[in-house]
């Protein structure tokens, strides 16, 4: 059997038996496992992102190099630029459309414990311009959801950040951008 058969990669295999088999195969024919890193579609930035936000490769990783955060595709893990004390961090991308003049925002919450307190996570919104442009619209530590508001303002919904504790900061579009307006404590 010729050495470009072992490297070969089923495309119909699943991510997790691919892993299996990069790490097995690593182990046999090291030259294997920096093949299959660089065809797996599993292990590009853009996989991070929900697909209705339609990001390119290059903006899905200027994204995380904006809020900080390396993706090591080695590791499956994410990172906060060079802080590897506190270990992986969580990221979760939502897609939202929170005024008709936008195509459209990411909001991404990204953290643990150790880089962003109590909440375990950060928050940065991105809005997508229509030439597929990305710019930072609003940025918070300590928030652990995001809930739409009722509210509206200059076109823009308004949101409720929610964090430890009982209060809330309500944010509000102002100037381009999403600023904090104030609190409402339950």
């Amino acid at each position: 059997m010729k050495n470009s058969q072992l490297c070969a990669i089923d495309e119909r295999s699943s991510a997790l038996i691919l892993l299996v088999k990069a790490v097995m195969w690593n182990l046999i024919f090291p030259f294997c496992f920096l093949s299959y890193y660089a065809y797996s579609e599993e292990l590009k930035c853009s996989a991070l992102f929900p697909p209705e936000a339609n990001l390119s490769e290059e903006k899905s990783c200027l994204i995380l190099d904006a809020i900080g955060v390396d993706y090591d595709p080695h590791a499956l893990k994410l990172f906060d630029h060079g802080i590897r004390v506190c270990g992986a961090i969580n990221l979760s991308a939502k897609y939202l459309v929170l005024s008709k003049s936008s195509d459209g925002y990411i909001v991404i919450l990204y953290g643990n414990a150790c880089t962003s307190g109590m909440a375990g996570s950060d928050l940065v919104i991105f809005e997508k311009e229509s030439d597929g442009s990305v710019r930072k619209v609003a940025e918070a530590v300590s928030v652990s959801n995001v809930e739409i508001s009722n509210s509206i303002v200059d076109g823009h919904n308004s949101l409720i950040f929610h964090g430890p504790g009982l209060c809330h900061a309500i944010w509000i579009w102002n100037n381009g951008k999403y600023q904090l307006s104030n609190r409402i404590c339950k």
